[in-house]
């Protein structure tokens, strides 16, 4: 449940939305807290950029992690044109294309294209050097879903003694920094291994 924003800031370069929420039971008990630091960059038309630092909080105890599919940490569903049952396509940084060569697999990046209104473009998922369990599984479907899981290792590999799960013991903080490209075309169109690569290998800034 969302809690406060701790920034909000528009920008001809960049926008700023920061925010902090609860984990919370039906009951409404908190079982962890989380924050979410998005900027949104300001591209060309054809393109755009989205960086989030997500920062996971165990408040008020230790918080459970357990090893499924459906672990997703961030995850996008697509327009329905996009589908790959539809004609769209999934392809990962290894050359996987759509659900039987990405599902479960590992890969530092993975995209989604498509043809939305007449208009080929896609959208890709950065997972950063410094996650945790890096490079993440993907939980991706031909049906449009498409998402980073760190936590299902037993459960796409078939194997128990490969069990994912995790526990966050209390008091500690989980880490992550993912960057979302939107582009024209497919991942080749997109140039999404190249910017990839600007996304860990960022350029250096000299003042002098």
């Amino acid at each position: 449940m969302h809690q406060n924003f701790t920034q909000k800031q528009g920008g001809a370069v960049v926008g700023r939305i920061y925010a902090e929420n609860n984990w919370e039971t039906q009951a409404g008990d908190v079982l962890m807290t989380d924050k979410q630091n998005f900027r949104i960059y300001n591209l060309p038309e054809d393109a755009a950029l989205i960086d989030l630092d997500l920062s996971f909080i165990a408040s008020t105890g230790d918080v459970h992690f357990g090893d499924t599919k459906e672990g997703g940490i961030i995850t996008i569903r697509v327009h329905p044109s996009m589908n790959a049952s539809d004609g769209g396509k999934i392809e990962n940084a290894f050359g996987g294309i759509n659900q039987p060569e990405t599902w479960g697999k590992r890969a530092n990046w993975c995209d989604y294209s498509g043809v939305v209104d007449g208009t080929p473009v896609g959208i890709a998922v950065f997972d950063h050097i410094v996650n945790p369990r890096y490079p993440t599984y993907w939980h991706v479907r031909n049906y449009g879903l498409m998402g980073t899981n760190i936590f299902g290792s037993g459960t796409f590999e078939k194997d128990p003694d490969k069990d994912g799960a995790y526990t966050l013991k209390q008091g500690e903080e989980m880490h992550f920094r993912f960057r979302v490209l939107i582009h024209a075309g497919d991942a080749a169109v997109g140039k999404v291994a190249q910017k990839y690569h600007d996304f860990i290998n960022p350029p250096a800034v000299e003042v002098s």
